[in-house]
């Protein structure tokens, strides 16, 4: 779609909505905000107010004494630097030996790229892997992005994407891409970004991810061990913000049709703030085209399940 075209649908969308008067002040402003409106809808910019701006030399050590983000690069997991770190070497640990046990092992897969890195929470502990191999963390985040490649680069590669479901890469370059809680946001492209990862893939190369499915509802609810949940409250930025997300998802319809079965997908919240349920056993049939499930593993990213896919 051309910017013009662009600016016409803008056009005749405030023309119905607005007073004549407001109407015209801010047609006359939208070729100078055109741009700005679709850059931001495809990634979240680096310092989006600033009209200029630069990135210092890199700092990252040799050594595997990888620096901290800044909180604000955290992505509301956990509540102090420990428990941040903690969570990252968890999830790490949990997928290597689900790998493992489907006969896959880290070392051997190649390269391997995390899609959602953020600030780098997991792929911080595959230095030792990096070592030996390409290890690429991606993010619409652009700031998350020029963080990691300034303190995290090396030993990783980083490179800021769009919510558009293409990725820099060539085919079949990777033997592992891992997306923790990335599929708990994504709902009408969903099926676009498997293709895609499909895409990158090498045949026999593995796909792990999260997301919120049955069981995860189950935990919402009260029904989980009740000894993990002081640690899914902390791995979620504490528990107010836990007890707010489960009551917004309790008081959506959505979500009710989720729950009674009458629906296998369910997105609460849209444009680019999703929060998506999904049907673990229907998703992965849906992906039967290229991909064979090799594992669900409930509770196994916080409360989130993971799912192991392998490219056919």
């Amino acid at each position: 779609m051309s910017m013009s075209t662009v600016t016409r649908s803008l056009k005749d969308r405030l023309k119905s909505v607005t007073d004549p008067r407001m109407t015209a002040q801010i047609r006359r402003s939208l070729p100078g905000v055109a741009a700005g409106l679709q850059r931001l809808g495809l990634y979240w910019p680096h310092d989006p107010d600033a009209r200029t701006y630069s990135r210092p030399v890199g700092t990252a050590a040799a050594d595997l004494s990888l620096p901290m983000p800044p909180r604000s690069l955290w992505a509301d997991y956990c509540t102090s630097a420990e428990s941040y770190l903690a969570s990252g070497r968890e999830d790490y640990e949990t997928m290597r030996g689900i790998l493992l046990d489907s006969g896959g092992k880290l070392e051997d897969c190649g390269r391997i790229l995390d899609l959602g890195c953020a600030g780098g929470r997991m792929i911080r502990h595959l230095a030792e892997i990096a070592a030996g191999t390409q290890v690429w963390g991606c993010d619409i985040w652009a700031d998350a992005i020029a963080w990691c490649q300034v303190n995290l680069s090396p030993p990783f590669w980083f490179a800021t994407t769009t919510v558009v479901p293409h990725l820099p890469f060539e085919d079949r370059s990777f033997g592992l891409v891992y997306c923790g809680s990335l599929f708990t946001h994504i709902d009408d492209l969903a099926e676009a970004w498997f293709s895609e990862l499909h895409r990158i893939l090498k045949p026999g190369g593995f796909l792990y991810f999260s997301v919120n499915d049955r069981h995860a509802a189950d935990v919402f609810e009260g029904k989980g061990n009740p000894a993990s949940y002081a640690w899914y409250h902390e791995r979620t930025g504490g528990r107010e913000n836990w007890e707010a997300f489960v009551a917004s998802c309790s008081a959506d319809p959505e979500y009710q049709r989720f729950r009674q079965g009458e629906a296998w997908m369910a997105t609460l919240g849209r444009d680019g703030m999703a929060h998506v349920m999904w049907d673990t056993d229907v998703l992965t049939r849906h992906l039967s085209y290229g991909y064979m499930c090799r594992s669900v593993s409930p509770e196994s990213y916080g409360h989130q399940t993971t799912v192991l896919l392998e490219r056919i």
